[in-house]
């Protein structure tokens, strides 16, 4: 399929209708050349049905409640560096290392997109995620990271796999002094066994490395997951209760359904239907895996709501510059729920189960709205806090002196120019998210618009469902690529591929690692 080719299909919209059948909600859509689609959007319609009850709306071009007038925010931009990995795994949503082309950005295509995002009329308060393929393995890594932090923008991150950073001891140390601030590890599951899907046959190993060296460098780890029913949908509780362990080291934890498309586009009906996985599966899925009570519709909330928070931050008058993030995602697409974190005993709770949330975002929309000046911004929420917690029902040993250090570690999460230090405080929070791609087989152009992870490119910025599911992709690194496969591999040679059950070469780490890892050989990993 050329690029013409290309161009035409993603003019052509297919009309959809959604419908709620036994309990779930469906897309259902009749395409000239394939028929009838149905595809599952929730396996729940009344969780669904709730979290679009909480969307909280955002407006880019909001006023400040007191105050000059400041820029408007956004959230996360995603630049990709390479479309070369050093796995050849499934799934993966860009089909890395299957092109017939290498595209390699350059510095200075790097450094016009930061600069195009600084000096936006509509200036956001972003972070920069690189990405790729695997961005690490791109030679210009260290150097976009410096390049990035001199442009101004506080929160750099990366999405990984993990492999450079456990097998260079001194690599991640060198991310965290170009300006890296947190890492965003491919993560499916809690032993080698459970990512033995991925093709390499010690992965697990791999992570744990990955994350002490992330650790002792002083970066933020949050744990990405892609999750697909049947193939690791019954490792999410174990992957939550690791990261509970681990709090000392893990930031959050990123779950992201299955998408159908790169090296998973077009599957059969019966395998889509067999691996689709949504949202609302995921919510009765911790809650069924857990040790803790962890309910549907009283512990999750979509992540447009986390933005009341954040204008209540701005009108408290914090001295920083730029506005808290507008989180507009769509409230079927993005959620979230709060675990709070004894560092002690290691157990969890989610924070709604013993503070009012609900009410507490209709009190952060009055207080955002109407407080009128920082000093009346802080009386009432000092009230909404006080009248929202119910203390009886809180984990043993949370006193209300912890209540002011767990506001400000909140407040440093959401507000991007705020880079918060490191919280050595007993109770932790731990974020858990969880975004809803669309394919070609359930997309919503309403939701695409809500997009807040655009993918930055030479053409401009698309959505990330518009740029990976409907065929942009494709269009922009064709125009923009580097050089045809044949052609790099004669000029740069072959780099390592780890698939087909290869074993990743580790050392044992130094400094005292907590978590040692195997000496291992695997061969020759080139392909």
């Amino acid at each position: 399929m050329d690029e013409r080719d290309f161009e035409q299909r993603a003019a052509y919209v297919i009309p959809a209708e959604i419908i709620h059948r036994d309990g779930q909600v469906w897309m259902q859509k009749v395409c000239p050349e394939h028929g009838l689609i149905v595809d599952l959007l929730s396996s729940d319609a009344v969780f669904t049905a709730r979290m679009e009850s909480l969307y909280h709306p955002q407006d880019p071009n909001r006023e400040p409640p007191s105050g000059p007038r400041r820029k408007p925010s956004g959230l996360m931009l995603v630049i990709d560096l390479t479309n070369r990995c050093n796995m050849k795994c499934s799934p993966c949503f860009m089909d890395a290392n299957h092109q017939p082309y290498v595209r390699e950005a350059t510095v200075e295509n790097v450094r016009e997109i930061l600069n195009r995002a600084a000096d936006s009329k509509s200036r956001r308060d972003l972070d920069i995620l690189f990405s790729g393929g695997e961005p690490t393995i791109s030679p210009i890594f260290l150097e976009c990271l410096r390049v990035a932090k001199g442009i101004g923008f506080g929160r750099l991150h990366v999405a990984t796999n993990g492999i450079r950073f456990a097998q260079e001891d001194d690599f991640a140390r060198k991310a965290k002094d170009a300006g890296l601030h947190g890492v965003f590890l491919q993560f499916d599951g809690v032993s080698n066994e459970a990512n033995a899907h991925r093709g390499i046959s010690n992965l697990f190993d791999v992570k744990l490395a990955a994350l002490e060296r992330i650790h002792q460098a002083g970066l933020y780890a949050a744990l990405q997951v892609t999750v697909a029913n049947t193939v690791n949908s019954t490792e999410i509780g174990k992957i939550v209760e690791f990261a509970v362990k681990s709090i000392d080291r893990i930031h959050s934890v990123l779950f992201q359904p299955l998408v159908f498309t790169g090296r998973d586009q077009l599957p059969a009906d019966e395998d889509r239907w067999h691996r689709r996985y949504t949202l609302a599966h995921l919510a009765h899925d911790l809650n069924a895996q857990s040790r803790f009570e962890w309910l549907p519709l009283r512990d999750w909330f979509p992540i447009s709501a986390s933005g009341a928070f954040g204008n209540v931050l701005d009108a408290l008058g914090l001295g920083v510059n730029l506005r808290s993030p507008a989180h507009d995602l769509h409230a079927t697409h993005g959620q979230f729920s709060i675990l709070l974190v004894d560092t002690k005993t290691h157990q969890a709770v989610p924070l709604s189960a013993f503070f009012l949330m609900d009410r507490f975002l209709q009190d952060a929309t009055v207080i955002a709205r109407e407080s009128g000046s920082p000093f009346r911004a802080r009386v009432l929420l000092g009230a909404s806090i006080l009248r929202n917690l119910e203390l009886q029902h809180a984990p043993s040993g949370l006193a209300l002196g912890s209540l002011g250090q767990l506001f400000r570690q909140l407040a440093g999460r959401i507000q991007k120019s705020k880079v918060e230090e490191a919280d050595k405080s007993r109770w932790q929070f731990l974020p858990i998210n969880a975004v809803w791609f669309e394919d070609p087989f359930n997309v919503d152009f309403e939701a695409v618009c809500r997009s807040c992870a655009p993918v930055a490119t030479e053409e401009g910025e698309f959505s990330f469902c518009s740029y990976n599911s409907m065929g942009w992709r494709q269009i922009v690194e064709s125009r923009h690529r580097t050089a045809d496969l044949s052609e790099w591999h004669r000029e740069k040679g072959r780099h390592a591929i780890f698939a087909n059950g290869a074993t990743v070469p580790l050392e044992r780490l130094t400094a005292g690692g907590s978590h040692p890892t195997p000496i291992s050989s695997s061969g020759n990993p080139l392909a």
